[in-house]
């Protein structure tokens, strides 16, 4: 199912207790601030909030982090999470959030990389069913996860922000 991806990437679960490094925090800086652009725009986020976020996350035990790296430049360059929550009628259920792959990385496997190793641990939970959410603008990722088997479903997707 996976293309073979580009030599020199790899991908792994980030594990509580592994320490991030200060440049692994600008590159999860830096994708996240990727995935949130708006109209092209991405939003400022400082280091020192990726940082809290990123231990508050890290926190969570039904969370997963999976990240993708390129060895030969030792940079992180893509990452996806698994949210893991019981559901009454469904089991358990797993929803991925910020799945991203640094733009200049695109087309080259790494997203299917980071796919499969968030199946795997979804497996490893018991997880029955995975959703996830995608803008309608991204376009290229609408067509991956399609191609990947994720079914497009009707839905009305509410979200209140809480301050």
């Amino acid at each position: 199912m996976a293309k073979s991806p580009a030599p020199g990437f790899f991908v792994r679960q980030w594990r509580r207790g592994d320490t991030p490094s200060v440049e692994d925090m600008a590159d999860f800086n830096y994708l996240l601030r990727e995935l949130s652009e708006l109209d092209g725009v991405p939003r400022e986020m400082s280091l020192e909030k990726t940082v809290d976020d990123f231990s508050t996350f890290m926190g969570m035990l039904q969370h997963v982090l999976v990240v993708a790296s390129d060895a030969e430049a030792n940079r992180i360059v893509g990452m996806g999470s698994l949210h893991v929550k019981p559901l009454f009628a469904r089991g358990l259920s797993g929803e991925i959030e910020e799945f991203v792959v640094d733009a200049r990385c695109r087309g080259m496997g790494v997203a299917d990389m980071i796919d499969d190793a968030l199946r795997a641990a979804a497996h490893e939970f018991g997880v029955r069913e995975i959703t996830l959410t995608s803008n309608p603008l991204r376009i290229a990722a609408n067509r991956f996860y399609l191609r990947r088997g994720y079914k497009r479903y009707e839905t009305n997707h509410y979200r209140l922000v809480l301050r």
